[in-house]
């Protein structure tokens, strides 16, 4: 049986698909030397191993001060079973097994009982963890002086380490913080407490379109009527946030929920900015870490301090297809390859698909997905209104 590690989230150029093979002893760092280059400055020349040894895996940390993690918790040597995560400075990889070419599908170990979980912070008492992302972990928590149930996101302990992680943490709170619109999900607060960094942020008890889209429905995706309805909400929410001058940078299925009411929110918005920040202070990060790459724009990947709300405009267009087909419309198995995609619009074309998509919903689609931005919707007013001629002509004004 042979194994590869999925990478999630990691530094520009890194390897979408790392094979591992029977007998191999596969070397990860930031060193020439190493079988797979990870530009990531938090790593070590040598950071850790992936060697097989009797059909069994084994992660080895070489003692490195950032450390090696699987499942969250820091390792120095860990058998590794289907679907763990690794974490390693700002990259994450997702260990999967192959056999015959296809990827073994089995549960993943139950990872450490988390150290937050009962514990109180502040004026809030940690109930469970409710989602897990490249920078963050999200759990259910109660605020004990309102007597109301919150979402509780914690900087995840190896971004915690980083002064410059921190505070793009925490300012993206504070500028997510003045948002108070019914398809945002609301900001409270943000702070610190010994050595955890968090914000507190209204709870919403539904699903993200992502996961809506893992069910089910026509072609895997989700029916053109419920996109619609979604993205007229989306198109609101972008509308209310231009007017103040921000831009999300971060917008795709996972970053949507959806209650059960229909009623959709935009979360995640630690890479929200203020267009006139970007534009006098520009953005000291890597393109690669400035959110994700199959949902971005080309200029958000070649240059982040042109981003305006067009490039919002551009990722709700590619999670409108994701949304519709059951996968993003771009993916390669390096960051290079799918930047190339990008950039020239190579996706799978909707004629392709066998989906009862009305070809005016594709266009509207299409255009927000235009490599160039000025191609596309110029505001998100433009965007909303097409979509209500979609929606007149087809009777789904109330998303029906």
């Amino acid at each position: 049986m042979e194994a590869k590690l999925k990478l999630r989230t990691g530094p520009p150029m890194a390897p979408m698909v790392v094979p591992l093979r029977a007998g191999a002893c596969v070397l990860l760092g930031r060193g020439s030397s190493c079988d797979v280059l990870l530009d990531d400055p938090q790593l070590a020349e040598m950071h850790c191993q992936v060697v097989e040894h009797d059909g069994r895996w084994f992660l080895f940390d070489l003692l490195t001060i950032a450390g090696t993690y699987v499942n969250g918790a820091r390792i120095l040597r860990q058998e590794l079973q289907a679907n763990d995560v690794v974490e390693l400075g700002a990259t994450e990889m997702q260990f999967k097994l192959v056999e015959d070419g296809k990827t073994v599908r089995r549960e993943r170990r139950r990872a450490p009982r988390d150290a937050n979980v009962g514990r109180t912070l502040g004026d809030y008492i940690v109930q469970e963890p409710i989602g897990r992302g490249a920078i963050s972990i999200v759990y259910k928590a109660r605020q004990i002086s309102k007597d109301r149930i919150v979402a509780f996101k914690v900087l995840s302990p190896r971004l915690a380490r980083d002064p410059a992680s921190r505070e793009r943490f925490l300012e993206g709170a504070r500028n997510a913080a003045v948002l108070h619109h019914p398809n945002i999900v609301q900001i409270y607060a943000a702070g610190q407490v010994g050595d955890v960094y968090y914000l507190t942020m209204e709870y919403v008890p539904g699903e993200s379109a992502k996961e809506v889209m893992a069910r089910g429905g026509a072609g895997g995706g989700l029916l053109p009527s419920k996109v619609y309805a979604v993205a007229l909400q989306m198109a609101e929410a972008l509308i209310y946030a231009f007017d103040l001058g921000i831009v999300h940078r971060d917008i795709k299925p996972s970053n949507i929920l959806i209650e059960s009411s229909g009623q959709a929110k935009l979360c995640d918005l630690e890479l929200a900015k203020r267009i006139d920040d970007i534009e006098e202070k520009g953005d000291n990060r890597p393109a690669g870490y400035l959110g994700t790459l199959p949902y971005m724009p080309l200029e958000q990947v070649l240059d982040p301090e042109t981003v305006d709300q067009r490039s919002d405009i551009y990722s709700l267009g590619t999670s409108m297809y994701g949304m519709l087909t059951g996968k993003p419309p771009f993916s390669g198995e390096t960051r290079t390859e799918i930047v190339d995609r990008i950039s020239a619009a190579d996706f799978k074309h909707p004629r392709e698909f066998d989906l009862p998509v009305p070809p005016a919903f594709w266009e509207v689609i299409l255009r927000a997905m235009s490599v160039y931005p000025e191609d596309r919707f110029p505001t998100p007013k433009e965007l909303k209104e097409a979509l209500l001629a979609v929606g007149r002509a087809h009777g789904w004004e109330k998303g029906g």
